[in-house]
Formats: C-alpha cells, sequence, structure tokens
C-alpha cells in the first residue's frame, strides 16, 4: 500500500469516527479548515467549552489566532485529540484549565512556531509550550495538566450489592473545601450529577448509596469544589452489575420507525411493573405500566424519540433495572 492510499485511507476512518461520535453532547468536532474561534468551525455551531473533548480529524487544519480563554472566569478544561494539525498563528495562544490534556495521534501534529512566546498554557502553574523555544508536536506525544486539589482523596471505591450500588471516600485533608458532587455514566464519557454532599471540614470518611442500578458498567467521579467555587475531579471508577434483575432492549441500537422488544428476567418478571425511558438529563419521554413474561418480550412504541442515548428503566417491588438505550 503507497503513501497516497494510506493518507487517503486513514481520512476515511477518520470521517467514520467524527460520524460515529459527533452526536454526544460534549464532543466537538473540527468539520473544515478554520479557525478555532469561529462558531462555523464546530460541529455543534459553537466553540468547545468546560469539559468537551475536542477532535480534530486527520487531513483538517484548525488555527489559532487569538488569545482564547484568557479573559473567562475559568479556563475550561478540555481533552483535545489532534489527529490533523493544530496551528498556532502569530501569537495566538490557547488557555485552558489544569485538568486538561492535549494528545496527538498518528501522522498529527502541532507544528512549532516562530513566537518566542508560551502558546499553550495549562493551568495557572502547569503545563506550557513554547512555540519557537519547544518542538513541534507529533504523534504519540501528549502535554498534561495537573491540579491543586479543594481536598486530598485518600481513597474512593464502589460495590454493587443488593441491586444498589455503595459508594465509599475518604478524605485526609479538607482545606477551603464546600462539597462533593456524585456523578454518574454509563459510557465513561457523558456523566450526570445525582447528589450534592457538603464536606466535613475536617479528615473524613463518606458513605453514599445510589438506588439506580444498571445492567452494565456504570461509571462514578467526583467533582470536588471549594469555597470559591474552583472545582476538581477525582479519578473515574468503574463498578459492575450483580442484578438479579435483568432488563434486555432489542434492537440496541434501535431506529424510531421500529418497535422496540423488552425482555424482563429475574424478580420482576411476575408482576406488573413501571417502564420509564429518559434522557441522560432525565426528562421522561415514555411511561407506562407493563405485565411481563419471563423470556417473552413486549414491544414497545419508541417513534416520539430523536436520536440520541437514553437510560431505559424497569421498577417493580424488588427494586430497579435499567439499561442504555441507543436511538439512531
Amino acid at each position: 500500500m503507497n503513501m497516497k492510499t494510506m493518507q487517503k485511507l486513514f481520512i476515511f476512518l477518520s470521517l467514520i469516527f467524527l460520524h460515529t461520535f459527533s452526536s454526544a453532547e460534549n464532543i466537538a468536532v473540527v468539520v473544515d479548515n478554520g479557525d478555532w474561534k469561529d462558531e462555523s468551525t464546530w460541529d455543534k455551531g459553537r466553540i468547545p467549552g468546560d469539559q468537551d473533548v475536542v477532535i480534530i480529524p486527520a487531513g483538517v487544519t484548525c488555527k489559532i489566532s487569538s488569545n482564547l480563554y484568557h479573559a473567562v472566569p475559568r479556563q475550561p478544561d478540555l481533552t483535545i485529540k489532534v489527529y490533523g494539525t493544530l496551528l498556532m498563528v502569530g501569537t495566538g495562544q490557547i488557555n485552558i484549565g489544569c485538568a486538561s490534556t492535549i494528545c496527538v495521534f498518528g501522522a498529527g501534529i502541532i507544528p512549532q512556531t516562530g513566537c518566542n512566546c508560551n502558546q499553550i498554557n495549562i493551568g495557572a502553574q502547569g503545563a506550557e509550550w513554547k512555540g519557537m523555544a519547544d518542538q513541534s508536536i507529533i504523534g504519540g506525544q501528549c502535554i498534561n495538566g495537573t491540579c491543586v486539589l479543594p481536598v486530598k482523596l485518600v481513597s474512593f471505591t464502589g460495590k454493587s450489592e443488593n441491586n444498589k450500588i455503595f459508594l465509599s471516600w475518604v478524605t485526609m485533608e479538607e482545606i477551603n473545601f464546600d462539597h462533593f458532587e456524585i456523578e454518574r455514566s454509563l459510557d465513561g464519557i457523558n456523566f450526570e450529577k445525582i447528589e450534592t454532599i457538603k464536606g466535613h471540614g475536617i479528615a473524613s470518611s463518606y458513605d453514599f448509596c445510589d438506588p439506580q442500578i444498571f445492567t452494565v458498567t456504570t461509571y462514578y467521579r467526583l467533582k470536588e469544589v471549594d469555597r470559591d467555587n474552583g472545582y476538581a475531579y477525582s479519578t473515574v471508577i468503574t463498578v459492575e452489575s450483580n442484578l438479579k434483575v435483568f432488563v434486555n432492549a432489542y434492537p440496541n441500537p434501535a431506529r424510531a420507525d421500529e418497535a422496540l422488544n423488552l425482555n424482563v428476567s429475574g424478580k420482576l418478571s411476575a408482576e406488573e411493573v413501571t417502564l420509564v425511558i429518559k434522557d441522560l438529563n432525565g426528562q421522561q419521554f415514555f411511561f407506562a405500566k407493563i405485565n411481563p413474561i419471563d423470556n417473552v418480550s413486549s414491544p414497545i412504541d419508541i417513534s416520539a424519540l430523536i436520536p440520541g442515548i437514553y437510560i431505559l428503566e424497569v421498577t417493580g417491588s424488588e427494586g430497579i433495572a435499567s439499561e442504555k438505550l441507543i436511538i439512531e
């Protein structure tokens, strides 16, 4: 395979990657050569913001020609993945939060420039890249920030037990610390806040029970917020389900113009249960009471759903069973 053919193949695979992942709410993809500050450069029609995953596909150049995120109250934490080219123009620079990461993949590049200035700044006292003094950043290289956490975590663990998930964490120190926000995700990318717990102000242990357990791996993280509204995130932990009650929806992914089949098995299957379909923000789109029988499917009309990620939740006297549902 010659170089030109390989390059075409890489661009083709990048386009597939863009089509597959750009629908997620916090993924921002460069769709054409352009400037970062130009909204038309981005698939969502907006400039990337806090917690976004930024993707620059192969064969595409994104330019930075101004002082990005310099005058905002809090610089956004971004994960930037460069498969194409991230080009600093003139004295252009990007200022992002301490929890940010910039990684270059494959034939991607952040080229060396002629500016003897800091053109990439991650955190107030974090990583820096000088356009002229430092070398080009090429495939396989990353720049990572380092955050000073408002609280020192000793441990953060989770376990599945009795159709519930139990989280526990221990702090060594809490200085100028206000509260924890517990966040949950079914895909490791899109997180939702499920609870807020006030800090104790001293070294302490904490426990939380999540009554909603899923049939898939569940991801959790702690948002640690200080009294000045600064915040940082803990590492992400995963908890595997040990449900004795199961719900299975198929086809999944599904289309809105086809019926969705539902199987409920285990303790819930012999009784009337409540079925709810909601999005990742908790907005309810479907509600019904059904009488499932073990291993017999119940067709459901999903024509009102638009493409996206949903949670299908079945509730009975023995607990809750949930499944991630993707509508294409």
